[in-house]
């Protein structure tokens, strides 16, 4: 009795081999494992959609690639898959049509996990170079079975990305160092240029000087020349008078044309046309003393006339009927009051004195 369900036993285990290995009809759908649970540690740093090769191989009469995909609070659309193989036949869709929506975008803590295996119409040998691209409405992606490729296919994209960093670092630097290098010419330029034009102005400007000086000194020296052309035989007359004017020695003719020589220059409109030719060849002297000095007596003003004109000592004594040690005191006198005012041109009246 125990040997017949013994047998009875085994041919029921040997008849149920034969069912799981039996041929799969090419209509079969394809095996989908779908696990949802929260996500009770949310890290943002994992990615929001995760596909990972699972199973690959040849049975019962087609080719189950398998995969597990991973969505973590996001919705997408599973349209397809396809199989790359170095078969002739090339690219082979899924034996049963395929579509599949995952996950819910409105929770963002749920988890989903999905177990997919398809089924394909290829009974060859496979490769670990084959392929399968899960096509989804967020782009395709592609698996490898191959571990060097699934390795490059992983990190290729982050070490091009990389490069491209790297390249775009470089442009960037490339651009900023010719930007900086332009306008670094650019301000070489503009300080160049301006510093020209600077040296060009001041060269103008000391050529002008130069040329207005030595137009003042020959105008100085011509009328410097003037005025001593014009009192040189007063000053000789006066000097001549000075010295010999008690005397019998002296002719009358003499002493009579330097008497009106004298009373000419004693003359108000006289020393009113000296003025007036002092002002226009002397840079307008007089009549910046009256404008700066306003509180000089009138005969202080007639001494600077004089003075002025180029007369001598001597001469200017005879003029003002005064005694030659008072008019060096006066002299004195009215320069120190000069030096000791607020005119501007103080310096100048005095050194001219």
């Amino acid at each position: 009795m125990k040997k017949l369900l013994f047998l009875l036993m085994a041919a029921g285990v040997v008849l149920g081999a034969k069912s799981a290995i039996r041929p799969i009809p090419r209509d079969t759908i394809d095996i989908v494992e779908v696990v949802t649970y929260p996500d009770t540690v949310f890290d943002t740093s994992l990615p929001a959609v995760e596909i990972l090769p699972g199973t690959y191989h040849n049975f019962n009469g087609c080719t189950t690639a398998g995969y597990q995909l991973i969505s973590r609070g996001t919705e997408f659309e599973i349209t397809g898959a396809i199989l790359y193989t170095g078969h002739p036949q090339g690219p082979m869709h899924t034996i049963s049509p395929y579509r599949m929506h995952v996950g819910d975008s409105t929770n963002h803590n749920r988890i989903d996990v999905l177990k997919v295996e398809n089924k394909f119409p290829f009974t060859a040998t496979f490769s670990g170079d084959d392929s399968l691209v899960v096509l989804t409405d967020r782009g395709n992606v592609t698996l490898y079975w191959n571990d060097e490729r699934r390795a490059a296919a992983h990190y290729n994209p982050i070490i091009e990305g990389k490069a491209m960093e790297v390249r775009q670092i470089k442009f960037l630097a490339i651009t900023v160092l010719v930007v900086v290098l332009i306008c670094f010419g650019i301000i070489v330029a503009v300080q160049t240029a301006r510093k020209r034009r600077q040296k060009q102005e001041v060269e103008r400007m000391l050529s002008f000087v130069s040329e207005a000086e030595m137009k003042n000194r020959e105008l100085q020296g011509a009328v410097s020349d003037l005025l001593k052309k014009n009192f040189e035989t007063i000053n000789r007359l006066c000097y001549e008078y000075f010295e010999k004017a008690d005397t019998v020695i002296l002719k009358k003719s003499i002493y009579n044309e330097v008497e009106n020589e004298i009373l000419k220059l004693k003359d108000a409109a006289q020393i009113s046309r000296l003025e007036e030719i002092l002002n226009r060849y002397c840079n307008g002297i007089m009549q910046r003393v009256c404008e700066q000095l306003p509180d000089l007596a009138d005969k202080e003003r007639t001494l600077l006339i004089y003075l002025y004109s180029g007369l001598s000592a001597r001469a200017i004594c005879i003029l003002t009927d005064i005694q030659i040690k008072n008019f060096y005191m006066r002299r004195q006198r009215l320069k120190s009051k000069i030096l000791n005012s607020s005119a501007p041109d103080k310096e100048e009246f005095a050194s001219k004195m």
